[in-house]
């Protein structure tokens, strides 16, 4: 994601969200996003790799390999993003609730 942030003109929320995730609904993905507070809340209730995870019984060790990334991906998108979730599909919640917040 360093990368690509490198590549940007632009490394706000917005942009996180039209790179990021904008190409995810294409793959399966469901979500909503609404403007919380400072931040953008995202709700994702449908992710092609936890359905992936359901298949081959694996949504413990996807959750470490999928999951816990999300954090350092914000973070090497722009460092200003703060970058909170406190609920996964892998982990049996009812959605993943990532939240976006840019910091000064």
């Amino acid at each position: 994601m360093d990368e690509i942030a490198q590549r940007e003109k632009s490394c706000t929320i917005d942009d996180l969200i039209r790179i990021l995730w904008e190409p995810l609904k294409a793959r399966g993905f469901e979500f909503s996003i609404e403007q919380k507070g400072k931040g953008i809340q995202f709700r994702c209730t449908k992710c092609a790799h936890h359905d992936l995870a359901r298949e081959i019984n694996g949504t413990d060790w996807m959750f470490y390999l999928k999951c816990a990334s999300d954090p350092y991906i914000v973070e090497g998108f722009n460092p200003k993003i703060v970058f909170h979730r406190t609920k996964t599909l892998m982990q049996g919640h009812d959605c993943c609730d990532h939240y976006y917040e840019f910091q000064e």
